[in-house]
C-alpha cells in the first residue's frame, strides 16, 4: 500500500483525493478534501474497484459526507456501493455524515447498471477544531 501526504490547496476549493487501482493511503493535513467516483457526474464505468485509506496527519478525527449520491440500488447493496468503514450505501439515499480517526472508503462496481456516482466532501480539523490553515469553517466561512 502506497503512503500519500496531503496537503489542502492553497485556493477556496477543497482538495481532490484521487484514487488509484491499487490501496493507497493518505495521511491528510487540516483542510477540505473531496472523492468522487469516476467520471463524476457522467455514468461511473463498470468494474471500478477504488479505494481510500484517509488519516488525519495529527490523529484528529475526520469526516466525510455526501452531498450527491446515485449509485445502483439493490436491498443488500450487492452490485454497485461506495462502503464507509464497513458500511455500505447504494440508491440514492443520502449517505449520512462519518466521523472517525480513520476512514475505509472503496467504490465498487459490476458489469452492467451505470448511475451518476457521488461527490463527498471530507473535513479535517486542525487541533484546535478549525478545518483549514485560515481558520474557515466548510458551512460557516465568516467565522
Amino acid at each position: 500500500m502506497g503512503a500519500s501526504m496531503q496537503e489542502p490547496r492553497n485556493d477556496t476549493g477543497p482538495t481532490p483525493l484521487p484514487a488509484r487501482d491499487e490501496r493507497i493511503l493518505y495521511v491528510l493535513a487540516p483542510g477540505l478534501y473531496y472523492i468522487t467516483s469516476p467520471r463524476y457526474p457522467y455514468l461511473y464505468p463498470n468494474f471500478v474497484d477504488k479505494r481510500w485509506y484517509l488519516f488525519g496527519a495529527q490523529g484528529q478525527t475526520i469526516t466525510i459526507g455526501c452531498s450527491d449520491f446515485d449509485v445502483e440500488y439493490h436491498h443488500y447493496c450487492r452490485y454497485d456501493f461506495l462502503r464507509i468503514n464497513g458500511v455500505k450505501y447504494c440508491g440514492s439515499d443520502v449517505v449520512e455524515d462519518v466521523t472517525s480517526p480513520e476512514l475505509r472508503i472503496q467504490f465498487s462496481t459490476d458489469y452492467s447498471v451505470r448511475r451518476r456516482g457521488f461527490y463527498c466532501l471530507i473535513t479535517v480539523p486542525s487541533v484546535d477544531g478549525s478545518p483549514d490553515p485560515d481558520g474557515h469553517y466548510a458551512d460557516r466561512p465568516d467565522r
